[in-house]
């Protein structure tokens, strides 16, 4: 059980901002919604910093910054933490549309099975 959430923690981004991952795996990890979690927390815990190196560091520095130490998603872009939030939201809806249809299926395959 340990190993299984060591290594959950590890594909949301939770131990290593996924900016230091190579291109390949934070693709694959940005299919899902758990590096969108990690990186709203450190947007919301990292608010007051963020807000003091924008004073004292230039915007292209900054921007590298925050996308190396996990704050916004590069997907393309960096992203928000309102941007976030839209995303989680988009993933939650999938989930609820998908899981009665999958529900269904499964037991269909329940009852051909028997």
């Amino acid at each position: 059980m340990l190993l299984l959430s060591t290594s959950l923690g590890f594909f949301a981004g939770v131990y290593l901002p996924l900016g230091l991952l190579p291109q390949v795996s934070r693709w694959v990890i940005q299919v899902t919604p758990a590096p969108y979690f990690s990186s709203l927390f450190r947007h919301i815990l990292l608010a007051p910093t963020q807000e003091a190196m924008t004073q004292q560091v230039p915007d292209f520095m900054l921007q590298q910054i925050l996308r190396h130490t996990g704050v916004g998603l590069d997907v393309g872009f960096l992203t928000s933490a309102s941007q976030e939030v839209f995303i989680l939201l988009a993933f939650g809806l999938l989930f609820l549309i998908l899981m009665p249809i999958l529900g269904k299926f499964s037991r269909k395959l329940a009852l051909h099975s028997l």
